[in-house]
């Protein structure tokens, strides 16, 4: 695991931490971790976590800060062993204003104050950028710095916002002439703030020193940073009404520290004022020899007279308010007005020569002056440095015309110290706003020596009320030197209510667990002027000290005391029974014992307690043994029942014949002399009840049982399952859904109330079983009997032949269909095939699904013959004109030759077979089997015929027609020749025959030659036959051959049933004569395809059926 995280900075509680950019970097150490969370808050409890960052670093820039907060912050570390969870520390920025637009920082050292003096070393912040300016700050200035390196003099009293003394920066009292002149103490005039982390003042140079003056309405203004102040006087502008001036910073006061101004407003009343002067836990304030708290140094006259108005003033201190070096401080409430003064001590308070606390003449002020310290806090008398001459402060609480109105209220815990020698010391102390006074003299070695006093005990007393009411605290300083007179005061309002002082009243001291008591000697008349004092001399051990009246006891003496419970349970008896003469030096006021009335819990030896308490409240205890009995027998008191059997059988306890036996002091046991019962015990049968006391005492009475067997048969069933019989019928008896069913005292019977089922049962069916035993109880139980039709049908066909029509045909189920049955009714009868195409001619296994009514499906086969043919289609080519051109018979020379060519179409497997031909250009028709090609111009003309017969099936032949242009001359009425090497001629018609016959072709030299010549004779080309394909049908492979007239490019491709090519089985160029080509049809999938055979001129098509 990391190690947990450590050495934070910020250190752990540092306090008016200065920001630089309003964030703070946080840095920490440890080992071992791969990565580190850092959380962050203003609660300890709240943290949020802001980042997690690798361990390569160990610190992270806060977030943006705001003064004057506390912030909590903690680091986890992780590796892949888990996480470490860091402590949560804590720092608290210093009041340092956020940067804002007016603020003044100094870009040099120089004079500020007046501005005939002030040299130029001011800045001010725009908003964006700081800029020179000759204008001085001003009481509006949200925030003046002095910057570090610089130092600043006041030569003016001057007033600011905020002040903020850098590290490295001074702030000082000037001249009223700037640069020369003598140095004059001036006022710095705070409204908000002033935070010095360099220099304000001077140690060692009273005139650099600066007087402090809160100056606002109302609101808090905070004097704080991590420098000490030298400060000449620190006060309050005449303004002031409610407003509390926080210290967190350690000040050096020349002169005084107050609350208020002794000059009388401009403005505002101070009869109203209600101002608060805190210093802060940690901090310390010092004066000087010359320094004194609030009013004035001497108080021989009340010189709050001199002010026309006064308020309420309060000075907390919570840290530490060293006065040892002052010489007399007078705190004196005013005398002709109402106003108070409270100083509340939770820190410590070290006073000074002397301390005045009431007038030196004159009567009862007005005002209040509140002296609280509080539990933690600590006023020190004993440790003044100003003078040898007195061993502790001079505290004056009176004068000789005024009586005492002035102490030192203590909570517990809080202390008075003073310096003790060999004279007699006043503590002028209280608690709960009464005067507990103590007076200490010391017989041993000098010491300071704490003193404090609470309302109620922290430590066990035994009887408070014969006691004052004040626990007092003595705390020398140095252990084991001290010997101490004692004298603990009071006055008669905090004595307890059995208080007397006719008795003796000795001092108690508490030693470790228990209060040992001194005897002493009283005094006084229990007033404020004059408490009642009790004096012990010579003490050497201190801690709690209290005044109480002596404790002697009276004297027990008790007997043991032997009583019966009566029939209730329960006896009582009297101090007087266990009394046996009890005693007292003076008078016995009660007797008492913490146990009177015994009950049946009692029984045997019970210890009690006997309390003596005399007249007064002494009080002894003695124990004796009581010794109670019982004797009384328990009440037996029965009832009659009926029991039935159960199993045969039938089990009673004492409970059931019980009718409320009881005992005053409980049953232990109940019992019956017979608990079991059988068929034998049908009827009344006598049993007897005995019943025992928790004390062994015992009774008994009898009742009557009356045994009967209504116990009905127990129903056992079970479902079962059977089918229908190939007559839709079954039938069950009552054994077959009994499963066990039984009586204790024999079954008689046992029947069903269904028995037989059919067709309309299929499903499930709730039968009742009913058992009758031999007493002719009866029961019933159901079952389910799932009845199920699992025959099938008997599935009867018949073969039948479907012409094509139209290409198609379509048969139903009932076609082939002849008398399918089942006895419990067909649901449905279907077929795996209806529909049939030219693709289907022969004969096709057809399977009939007959489904009966509860789904038991049978099927049987039928042959379908379907009747058609598909079409084998050729083209004829003809032509009337038989002059000679060289070209072949689908070739045609415009200009010579014929002109026109006769298209004949025909089909070899029927004579009533229509066609149609595309497309229809340069054709005379496209619907009949002849048509007559006749072009105009020159190219190729592919054509297909399509031959349909009476069942609706079809197929193609295709053609392609190839025609030159040759015509030449002025008119066009002469012939192209392309003659022997490659000279073209332009002849006319009458001699076109005789260069072909040596050897010239037809058209220009570029056109395609002919190479042969023939007698012209009428040409008949049947493609269709050139094309051939065995075995026809093919199961496994199939032998495609054609023949062509002459070599060249020729493409073989397969097509299925909806045109689609399948695959391209050859692309080559074809040798004259046969060709073959062997095709697998093992890998196709069995139907009806189409091969086509393609050239240059010629489609031809061969229907191939694969099984």
């Amino acid at each position: 695991m990391p190690t947990n995280p450590a050495s934070p900075s910020p250190v752990n509680n540092a306090s008016n931490l200065f920001l630089s950019g309003n964030t703070v970097n946080l840095t920490w150490a440890s080992n071992y971790a791969d990565n580190y969370s850092i959380y962050f808050g203003t609660s300890s409890d709240n943290l949020t976590k802001l980042a997690e960052i690798p361990a390569t670093s160990s610190s992270y820039t806060s977030p943006v800060l705001s003064p004057n907060t506390k912030y909590y912050w903690r680091v986890d570390a992780t590796n892949v062993n888990g996480t470490t969870t860091g402590s949560v520390w804590n720092f608290k920025t210093a009041n340092v204003p956020i940067t804002v637009a007016g603020d003044y920082r100094t870009k040099a050292s120089g004079n500020w104050g007046s501005g005939s003096v002030t040299t130029a070393i001011w800045e001010v912040f725009d908003g964006t950028s700081w800029n020179a300016t000759s204008t001085l700050p001003s009481s509006s200035t949200p925030t003046v710095s002095i910057r570090t390196g610089h130092t600043v003099r006041l030569n003016a009293t001057t007033s600011a916002n905020n002040v903020v003394v850098e590290s490295g920066a001074t702030l000082l009292s000037g001249t009223t002439t700037g640069a020369s002149g003598t140095a004059t103490v001036q006022n710095l005039r705070i409204a908000n703030s002033v935070n010095n982390f360099g220099a304000v003042g001077s140690s060692s140079t009273s005139t650099d020193r600066v007087n402090f003056e809160a100056t606002r309405n109302n609101g808090t203004i905070y004097v704080t940073g991590t420098s000490t102040y030298y400060l000449n006087t620190f006060s309050v502008h005449t303004m002031a009404q409610n407003l509390e001036i926080v210290v967190d910073a350690n000040l050096n006061l020349t002169s005084y520290l107050r609350a208020f101004s002794t000059t009388s407003p401009s403005d505002n009343s101070q009869n109203d004022d209600n101002v608060t002067v805190t210093i802060n836990e940690g901090k310390t304030v010092t004066m000087g020899s010359s320094g004194y708290l609030h009013i004035q140094s001497s108080g021989n006259t009340n010189a709050t007279n001199t002010i026309s108005s006064f308020g309420n003033y309060t000075y907390n201190i919570n840290g530490t308010l060293d006065m040892r070096s002052t010489g007399t401080t007078a705190i004196v409430a005013h005398s002709t007005r109402a106003s108070v003064i409270t100083i509340n001590t939770n820190g410590t308070w070290m006073l000074g020569n002397a301390m005045r606390l009431v007038p030196a003449t004159g009567s009862s002020p007005v005002g209040t002056l509140n002296l609280n310290i509080g539990p933690n806090g600590v006023v020190d008398a004993g440790a003044r440095t100003i003078s040898s001459s007195n061993t502790a402060t001079n505290l004056v609480v009176t004068n000789s015309s005024m009586p005492l109105t002035v102490f030192f209220n203590i909570g517990g815990g809080g202390l008075l110290k003073s310096k003790v020698a060999n004279s007699e010391v006043l503590y002028p102390i209280g608690s709960g706003g009464t005067y507990s006074p103590v007076k200490l003299n010391n017989s041993g070695t000098a010491d300071i020596v704490g003193v404090g006093v609470a309302t109620g005990f922290d430590k066990p007393v035994t009887n408070a009320t014969r006691m004052v009411n004040k626990q007092y605290s003595i705390v020398p300083t140095t252990t084991g030197v001290a010997k101490l007179d004692v004298s603990l005061g009071w006055i008669t309002a905090d004595q307890g209510s059995n208080f007397d002082l006719s008795l003796p009243t000795p001092q108690a001291r508490y030693n470790t667990n228990s209060w040992v008591e001194t005897p002493s000697t009283l005094s006084g008349a229990g007033t404020v002027p004059n408490p009642y004092y009790v004096k012990v001399s010579g003490y050497t051990a201190f801690g709690s000290f209290a005044v109480t009246n002596p404790a002697v006891p009276p004297v027990v003496v008790t007997k043991n005391f032997t009583t019966n419970l009566n029939e209730m349970g329960s006896v009582t008896i009297t101090p007087a029974n266990i009394d046996n003469g009890s005693s007292d030096d003076y008078a016995i006021a009660s007797m008492s014992l913490d146990k009177t009335t015994f009950d049946c819990s009692n029984v045997g030896e019970n210890t009690v307690t006997l309390t003596v308490t005399d007249i007064h409240g002494n009080q002894a205890t003695g124990t004796a043994t009581v010794f109670v009995k019982d004797l009384t027998p328990p009440t037996a008191a029965t009832k009659n029942i009926t029991v039935n059997l159960t199993g045969g059988t039938a089990t009673i306890s004492a409970a059931d014949v019980n009718n409320g036996s009881a005992d005053a002091c409980g049953i232990k046991a109940i019992s019956l002399d017979k608990t079991s019962f059988d068929c034998s015990n049908v009827g009344e049968n006598a049993v007897t009840l005995t019943v025992t006391d928790v004390h062994g005492n015992q009774a008994s009475g009898t009742a009557i049982v009356v045994v009967k067997d209504v116990t009905l048969p127990s129903v056992i069933t079970k479902n079962i399952t059977v089918n229908l019989s190939s007559d839709g019928k079954a039938t069950i008896a009552a054994a077959d859904v009994n499963n066990g069913s039984s009586d204790d005292c024999g079954i008689q019977s046992v029947n069903l109330d269904k028995s037989s089922f059919d067709c309309s049962n299929v499903g499930e069916n709730t039968v009742v079983l009913t058992v009758t035993d031999t007493h002719g109880n009866q029961a019933t139980g159901t079952a389910t009997v799932t009845v199920k039709d699992v025959t099938a049908p008997t599935v009867v066909t018949k073969n039948i032949t479907v012409n094509l029509s139209g290409g198609k045909a379509t048969i139903t189920a009932a076609d082939i269909d002849n008398g399918s049955a089942d006895a419990c009714g067909i649901k449905s009868m279907s077929i795996d095939k209806t529909s049939f195409t030219c693709a289907s001619i022969g004969t096709h296994e057809v399977t009939l699904t007959v489904t009966d009514a509860h789904n038991n499906t049978a099927n049987a086969k039928a042959v379908v013959t379907i009747v058609g043919a598909i079409p084998q289609p050729g083209i004829v080519v003809s032509r009337n004109d038989q002059t000679y051109t060289g070209g072949s018979a689908t070739t045609v020379f415009l200009g010579y030759g014929a002109q026109k060519l006769n298209f004949t179409a025909t089909d070899a497997t029927s004579t009533s077979s229509e066609f149609s031909w595309t497309p229809s250009a340069s054709l005379s028709v496209t619907n009949n089997a002849s048509t007559i090609f006749a072009p105009s111009s020159a190219g190729n003309y592919p054509y297909s015929v399509t031959a349909t017969n009476e069942y609706g099936c079809s197929a193609s032949a295709s053609i392609v027609a190839t025609v030159f242009d040759v015509r030449c001359g002025t008119k066009m009425d002469k012939v192209i020749l392309c003659h022997k090497g490659g000279k073209e001629l332009c002849i006319g018609y009458e001699g076109v025959q005789d260069h072909l016959a040596h050897g010239d072709k037809l058209g220009s030299c570029v056109s395609p030659s002919i190479t042969s010549r023939t007698v012209a004779e009428p040409t008949v080309v049947n493609y269709e036959s050139d094309l051939f394909v065995s075995p026809n049908p093919a199961t496994s492979g199939t032998n495609v051959s054609f023949t062509l007239p002459q070599a060249g490019k020729y493409k073989l491709e397969l097509f299925n049933v909806n045109g689609v090519r399948v695959k391209l089985l050859q692309e080559a160029v074809s040798k004259v004569g046969q060709n073959i080509y062997k095709l697998d049809a093992s890998t196709l999938t069995p139907g009806l395809y189409l091969i086509r055979l393609t050239t240059t001129d010629v489609s031809l098509s061969k229907q191939l059926i694969v099984q």
